[in-house]
């Protein structure tokens, strides 16, 4: 049997039928490429920027609609400099320390460096060794030598810590460039267990949180914000005041690094398992795997309750300069 012919003009409307399905075939794959490829505008409302483009996080436009920053003015560059402000009602000051040379592009990096519980910051800052690191640092003074996270500390309620980080980054970046996409945090004790807070409750601020022998007192590290940041804590497997297995100080309840390593996995939507890297015969790194954001722990076998490679410790049992070569290196700088 032969197929049946089509009359022009039936042939005619098929043509126009085709030239239908081919029109509203093409408007479909515009409308696609328009909503799903093309670049799409940042919405004026979560994207301001600084003057290099750099997104300033929410958190920051957040506060800085309410309040008004003065800068700390032209801060020399090569040398350390106390600045004083005045921030949530409280007459606050920090140790600035912005590198000699160019500003690189995108804007200075930033670190803040925490001290511990009972610490002035100018004996805790002494013997770091991160003065030569690519970043600005900036060590505040806390209010009666704490920091929020732990229960003897005087700003807990208040979240007066937090705010001194908003408004050090608000008058710092008057008169400086900053890199939002690399502000930093790390802190020993007390004030790495702050450090780890600002995680929980600024993720869109903080690149990476560095602990060092910190204290993670149960029941401050609530209202977190949704959001991962990569982690890395470091801690003496023999400290006598901060156990590594966990306990009690204070009348509350402190975690162990286990429980600390869980924590920030489930955070930071770990699926994988734990790898645990020798680094030297007492020196071992557990890294989670498949994160949304790294997580790292080192324990130091034997080590106390300090910063390990501290300048000046007495304890050997890890290299000069070792946790904050570790920090330096976790955080890409």
């Amino acid at each position: 049997m032969h197929a049946p012919q089509l009359s022009s003009r039936a042939w005619a409307r098929r043509k126009r039928q085709y030239r239908h399905i081919w029109v509203v075939g093409a408007l479909v794959l515009a409308v696609f490429l328009i909503l799903f490829l093309l670049p799409k505008t940042p919405q004026s409302t979560n994207s301001v920027v600084n003057a290099e483009g750099a997104q300033i996080p929410n958190a920051i436009q957040t506060h800085s609609s309410t309040t008004r920053y003065l800068g700390f003015g032209e801060l020399p560059a090569g040398i350390a400099s106390t600045v004083k402000l005045e921030s949530a009602g409280l007459s606050r000051q920090a140790i600035i320390d912005i590198p000699d040379g160019e500003t690189p592009y995108g804007g200075w990096p930033v670190i803040f460096v925490f001290h511990g519980y009972k610490q002035t910051v100018d004996k805790f800052r002494a013997g770091l060794g991160f003065e030569a690191a690519p970043a600005i640092k900036i060590y505040p003074q806390g209010i009666d030598l704490a920091w929020q996270s732990a229960p003897y500390a005087k700003t807990n309620e208040s979240r007066a810590d937090e705010t001194l980080v908003l408004d050090l980054l608000g008058n710092l970046n008057q008169s400086i460039s900053l890199n939002w996409q690399k502000v930093f945090a790390t802190g020993f004790s007390n004030g790495g267990g702050f450090a780890e807070l600002l995680a929980c409750r600024m993720p869109d601020v903080f690149a990476g949180i560095a602990g060092v022998a910190a204290a993670h007192y149960t029941g401050f590290a609530t209202d977190c914000y949704p959001g991962t940041v990569p982690i890395l804590d470091i801690r003496g497997t023999d400290d006598g005041v901060i156990s590594y297995s966990g306990g009690e100080r204070h009348k509350v309840h402190y975690l162990s690094y286990k429980q600390i390593i869980e924590t920030a996995r489930l955070r930071n939507h770990c699926v994988g398992p734990v790898l645990i890297i020798p680094l030297t015969p007492v020196i071992m790194r557990r890294e989670a795997t498949i994160c949304a954001a790294p997580v790292r722990h080192i324990s130091v076998i034997g080590g106390k309750h300090e910063w390990p490679g501290y300048q000046g410790s007495t304890s050997n049992k890890a290299p000069e300069n070792f946790a904050t070569t570790e920090i330096l290196q976790f955080f890409d700088l």
